[in-house]
């Protein structure tokens, strides 16, 4: 499966969260099993550690 192999060498962990890698990785993972790439599955996201709310984020800095 295509998450195991992420979780083993880090592929799709980048800033792009595998949307340059991530079809790559499957083509690569599919011919080396002889299987078809919708058998290895698809990387699954990474939900943020800890949501905060658009409030604080829209929020101007107070000047010092």
């Amino acid at each position: 499966e295509l998450n195991r192999l992420k979780a083993l060498c880090r592929v799709g962990m980048g800033r792009c969260q595998g949307r340059m890698c991530g079809a790559a990785a499957a083509e690569i993972l599919a011919a080396h099993r002889g299987v078809p790439v919708e058998a290895v599955g698809r990387l699954r996201g990474q939900a943020p550690v800890k949501p905060i709310p658009v409030a604080i984020e829209d929020t101007p800095e107070e000047a010092a």
